[in-house]
């Protein structure tokens, strides 16, 4: 069985349109959240709203990195990704942001 489940996505994921009383941490009743709850082991859910593909991937990837740092054999890690739109984009600039994930500003239609 697992000892990691790792989630990636966008709001869906992030569970930003359930009714919460934190909007900084995905939300408990999220997809993925609920998913990880049944198999009942650790859970990372790198998931924010309006990310791009790009930005789930290298998410995802930094998190499994980080579970083979831990001695987490490749095996025992459950990954879940609901995909975003295509037309969601991420570029890197020069200077810090302030952004949870600086120096990568996300651009949208509606950005």
């Amino acid at each position: 069985m697992y000892d990691l489940v790792i989630s990636g996505g966008d709001s869906f994921t992030f569970g930003a349109e359930l009714q919460t009383d934190n909007s900084v941490n995905p939300n408990p009743n999220s997809w993925a959240n609920l998913v990880a709850q049944r198999i009942g082991k650790h859970h990372v859910n790198v998931a924010r709203s309006g990310r791009s593909n790009s930005y789930i991937v290298r998410h995802i990837l930094f998190e499994i990195q980080s579970a083979f740092e831990k001695n987490i054999s490749a095996d025992k890690i459950f990954v879940q990704v609901m995909w975003t739109f295509t037309d969601r984009h991420e570029f890197a600039i020069g200077v810090p942001t302030g952004e949870y994930d600086s120096p990568w500003m996300y651009l949208t239609p509606y950005s």
